[in-house]
């Protein structure tokens, strides 16, 4: 790369802000984005004096896989009676091709139901001093259609031409947001560093009144803040170096660093205006009452199995479908109305759900959670922002209280689905002050192995296999294998069965419980295997849990920036052996190996000519410290490597 060049451009940047940009009039913006986005590129402002990363730091940056470096990332904020403006001007350096090829595009979020955008500049500043205006009618508005959450945000991406090595790309734009459009507090989360070095953060917060002044906190010790009457400013001494990015690393909004500024509120008030927002959905609701009764009606079942059939409608039957606009960002449709459609988004179906529940007798309330968010220190203020997604939780009169995700059609009162485990949440109503965390489960992953290998007089084994699996790995199975064709399943049974053994036998392969939502998803199969052993000098045999071995290396981690959150393994294998005409004379060692993260079990019991073997795997879902990874990574290798199954014959 060319330094010199670089820093030459830089220079010019001045001198090129005295040029005015192009006519490029809002019509040029795609039609999606219209309504929201404004495109008024004005002449630009002289605000680069900033000096670009020495030639030694810039190679640094090279060497460690970085192949782009935010120069500038700066946010004017002036706070209104009713209205916000934040003017944001973010500037990249691209040092290599790979940099370009990751992040040649520049994007913002806008909420459609109170925001809107306007870009002031948009271009690159190229080595040799040209610059090049982005092209509005190449603009993308994307909405963020994640299933099972639930806003009213767009993407914008702005893709930047004729980007090379020691490009300068340049965006400014401004987001109005009208406070009055929102039923919830005013707020902001800003994050001065990420997973891209950042040369310069900075930001200016004003008001002209003491009543619209925000309260604020962060959580970046790199930051330096004053404030005085009327102001806030805040920004960071030095360079912030990138959060390194790992396999199996914490999400985002749990790692990166924050400043928060929003309008004076407390959690009490966050979950009683939701309340309200929710109550309104409960109206006019006999039709949704007799329903209820009708799901019910013939049978003698517990507290809990009552609640199951609910959930087996709403979940199955209610289809997931985020029709969100404006106000249905954060209020539900009624009940009814989602009970007739038979579609909603999660508010409509926690909603229909908590409504049948309570005319059952249930204590059932909404609950907002978030699918991204774990950490309860993230949540520096209260507010609305830090959550995206809605369930229910019940009261129970026996047990304590029971959740369940209405969007996950495998998810049963009492069993979330994995990636909501230890997520943050806020009870709507029930007298909440403060946020909490969803429980976790102590094995998220769970499967039982069956097997039975008859010896036959010819040299072969008859193998009959069951593997169950339940919970979220049933789920997750249920919902790969439900999505293919006949034909393409059985390619996948066909395929993932030759991943464990030879692929010169013809199993029958068999699925059951595909459509039995919340139960074990099996997988069955018969299997000859001819000319295994020599019948008339079989005296010894051994193999490995092959499906044991299988699935341990799965759960390894090879991070090592960051704590590893392991979400909990019980695995069970119960394998037995026949052979008619022999009596087992010496099986191999019981195992008993006990660690920190849990422990492995194997015992062996004969019956006559049978051998039945039993492993057991427990390992509790934990947070692995960062130095007891390799700690808990050489346990999974033991668990590897001694799980050989060994018995003899009588010579």
């Amino acid at each position: 790369m060319n330094s010199k060049a670089i820093f030459f451009a830089f220079i010019l940047l001045p001198f090129l802000t005295q040029a005015l940009a192009q006519e490029n009039p809002s019509d040029q913006l795609p039609d999606s984005m219209k309504n929201f986005v404004d495109w008024h590129v004005a002449q630009a402002q002289d605000f680069y004096s900033v000096d670009l990363p020495t030639s030694e730091k810039t190679t640094a940056y090279h060497q460690s896989g970085y192949g782009v470096v935010q120069l500038i990332d700066k946010h004017d904020i002036e706070i209104k009676q009713s209205l916000v403006e934040e003017t944001v001007t973010s500037a990249y350096l691209y040092i290599t091709n790979s940099g370009i090829e990751n992040s040649g595009n520049d994007s913002f979020w806008i909420n459609i139901h109170n925001q809107h955008a306007e870009i002031l500049e948009a271009y690159v500043l190229q080595p040799d001093g040209r610059r090049l205006q982005v092209d509005p009618s190449a603009l993308q508005f994307n909405s963020d259609n994640s299933s099972g959450t639930f806003n009213d945000y767009f993407y914008v991406t702005i893709p930047y031409p004729q980007l090379q090595q020691g490009s300068i790309s340049i965006l400014t734009y401004k987001i109005r947001t009208d406070k009055k459009r929102s039923p919830m507090p005013w707020a902001r989360i800003i994050y001065p560093a990420g997973f891209t070095p950042v040369e310069n953060f900075s930001i200016r917060a004003s008001w002209k009144s003491e009543k619209w002044k925000p309260v604020w906190q962060t959580d970046y010790p790199d930051l330096n803040c004053s404030e005085d009457q009327f102001s806030l400013i805040c920004r960071t001494q030095q360079p912030s170096p990138p959060f390194p990015i790992e396999d199996g690393m914490p999400s985002a909004y749990d790692l990166l660093p924050t400043l928060v500024l929003s309008e004076p509120s407390t959690w009490k008030t966050i979950s009683s205006t939701m309340e309200e927002l929710s109550s309104s959905a409960l109206k006019d609701n006999k039709k949704v009452q007799d329903f209820a009764f009708t799901l019910i009606k013939g049978t003698k079942n517990s507290p809990l199995q009552r609640l199951n059939h609910l959930t087996d409608f709403v979940a199955g039957k209610v289809r997931y479908v985020g029709i969100e606009h404006g106000s249905n960002g954060l209020t539900p449709k009624p009940t009814r109305k989602t009970l007739e459609q038979r579609y909603g988004d999660c508010k409509d179906k926690t909603m229909l759900f908590v409504d049948m529940a309570r005319n059952l007798g249930f204590g059932a309330y909404p609950v907002l959670t978030s699918t991204k968010r774990k950490s309860l220190a993230k949540l520096l203020l209260p507010s609305s922002l830090y959550f995206n997604h809605m369930i229910a939780c019940v009261g129970m009169p026996t047990k304590k209280e029971q959740c369940v995700d209405l969007t996950d059609p495998d998810s049963s009162v009492g069993n979330l689905p994995h990636y909501l485990h230890g997520s943050v949440m806020l009870k709507i109503g029930q007298g909440t002050d403060k946020p909490e965390t969803l429980p976790k489960e102590r094995y998220a992953w769970r499967v039982s192995i069956t097997a039975h290998n008859r010896f036959t007089d010819q040299g072969s084994i008859f193998e009959t296999l069951e593997r169950s699996y339940m919970s979220h790995w049933g789920a997750q199975l249920r919902r790969s294998l439900s999505s293919k064709t006949k034909q393409q399943r059985d390619q996948w049974l066909l395929e993932d069965y030759y991943n464990i053994y030879t692929d010169r036998v013809n199993p029958d392969l068999r699925v059951t419980g595909l459509e039995n939502y919340g139960s074990p998803l099996i997988l069955s199969s018969e299997t000859q295997f001819d000319n295994i052993f020599d019948p008339k000098q079989l005296a010894e045999y051994s193999e490995y849990d092959l499906w044991l071995r299988n699935i341990i290396p799965n759960f390894k981690t090879l991070g090592f920036h960051y704590p590893y959150e392991f979400q909990g393994l019980h695995y069970r294998s119960e394998i037995s052996y026949l052979h008619a005409e022999k009596i087992i004379a010496n099986i191999g060692p019981t195992i008993n190996y006990l660690s920190p993260w849990g422990e492995l079990n194997r015992w062996y019991d004969v019956n006559g000519a049978q051998l039945t073997v039993l492993t057991e795997v427990r390992l509790p879902q934990a947070t692995i410290p960062i130095n007891k990874i390799s700690e808990f990574n050489q346990f999974l290798d033991l668990i590897f490597q001694v799980n050989r199954i060994w018995f003899n014959y009588p010579s």
